[in-house]
């Protein structure tokens, strides 16, 4: 089978955590050491809120005195601010049932699920975002598993705790596609692929794991993840045996981007996406730009003409997205963010 353009991608570039994160070049590594090296070893505490017009905003902001009666008028009661203690930079704007959990008491959880599955998390790699109000690490978790004989998919589990509302202590499995790098973060039906414990007035109870209930929770997350990779790899194998023809490889990135009707208006013409006024050139050269990312992507000679290949050039497309700001940019997309929303869209798709 053969599509559109032969230009070929150079290499790879590594996983997006390994771009920005402190990566470990041993197995042993231990969470304290991880969680010091990285530069989660901080404190958050919390601050109360005050209102203030925006014209003494401005003069605090020049360095300027200021002259306001600040009353109790000024209390914002509703919200409060976490605060970085050791750099005093604020971290975000919380509601008041929200409770900070300690870097040091979520990662926690990595050492628990050692201890209760008798598998440990080989801690890969740590880091922070912004000025630390959202931070991860990365683990491998369990063997590899293998698509063919030189394509494997490595097994992760990423940790992240966030000091901003934004979420709660999350663990979310994410496999990846060792020949490119590519993460596959997808919810597939039948196996969960994550936990999350939000930041409410007892989520410290929660991550207790001298409590008995929650011993049992976290024996339960091994079993999901178990279960998830199983899952995962047996269906992944089910859509490298389908095989697709041109025309689907054709119609189904043409639908990926359209809406029924401009997909509509597309086959009238001929199936060919030029000369219709409602796709717009920048819809048209990311349907190509998928197109050949399918055609020619890293990893793309093998399960060519399968639905395999479908995901793999949609993942290899995302990884190598040169609008990425950062690598920073690129993990939070792929793992719970635009980038993850459009792998689920293709997958429900071509799985439909």
């Amino acid at each position: 089978m053969g599509f559109y353009s032969n230009t070929r991608p150079s290499q790879a570039i590594d996983v997006s955590w390994k771009q920005f994160g402190t990566t470990f070049n041993t197995t042993n590594v231990s969470l304290a050491e991880a969680i010091q090296t990285a530069g989660l070893d901080y404190n958050v505490i919390e601050e109360p809120l005050i209102r203030i017009p925006q014209d003494v905003l401005d003069k605090v902001l020049k360095g300027e005195s200021v002259d306001f009666n600040l009353t109790r008028n000024n209390v914002v009661t509703t919200h409060k601010c976490t605060v970085r203690e050791d750099t005093n930079k604020g971290l975000g704007v919380v509601g008041n049932s929200y409770s900070i959990v300690q870097n040091t008491k979520a990662f926690d959880f990595i050492n628990f699920i050692g201890e209760v599955s008798g598998q440990q998390p080989v801690i890969e790699t740590a880091g922070t975002f912004g000025n630390g109000e959202r931070m991860f690490i990365a683990c491998r978790l369990g063997d590899d598993v293998y698509l063919d004989k030189d394509d494997n998919i490595r097994n992760y589990v990423v940790f992240t705790n966030t000091h901003n509302g934004t979420s709660g202590v999350m663990a979310l499995m994410t496999p990846l596609r060792v020949i490119c790098q590519n993460t596959l973060n997808m919810a597939i039906r039948g196996a969960k692929n994550k936990i999350v414990f939000r930041h409410t007035k007892n989520v410290n109870e929660r991550l207790d794991w001298e409590i008995d209930e929650n011993r049992k929770i976290t024996a339960k997350f091994f079993e999901d993840s178990a279960k998830f990779n199983k899952v995962f790899l047996d269906r992944m194998l089910q859509l490298k045996t389908e095989k697709v023809s041109t025309d689907y490889i054709r119609d189904i990135t043409a639908k990926f981007y359209l809406s029924e009707d401009s997909f509509d208006l597309y086959k009238k013409n001929n199936f060919n996406l030029e000369g219709i006024e409602d796709i717009a050139p920048v819809t048209r050269n990311k349907i190509e730009a998928l197109r050949d990312s399918i055609e020619n992507g890293i990893g793309q000679d093998k399960h060519r003409g399968t639905k395999l290949w479908i995901i793999n050039g949609l993942t290899t497309m995302l990884h190598n997205e040169k609008s990425w700001k950062s690598g920073e940019d690129e993990m939070k997309s792929l793992l719970g963010g635009d980038g993850a929303n459009k792998l689920q869209k293709m997958y429900n798709m071509i799985a439909a």
